[in-house]
């Protein structure tokens, strides 16, 4: 089977957002405590 690309391009990414010394969010980190209160919500 072949492997996902998902995971390399989101590296790429996460190192141009550091080149330009930007912030960013990696999938599992918290944004705020409003927004993770929503999203577990169920």
């Amino acid at each position: 089977m072949a492997q996902s690309i998902e995971p390399n391009m989101a590296d790429l990414a996460n190192e141009w957002l550091k080149s330009y010394k930007l912030s960013y969010k990696l999938e599992q980190e918290s944004v705020n405590a409003e927004i993770d209160k929503a999203l577990s919500v169920q």
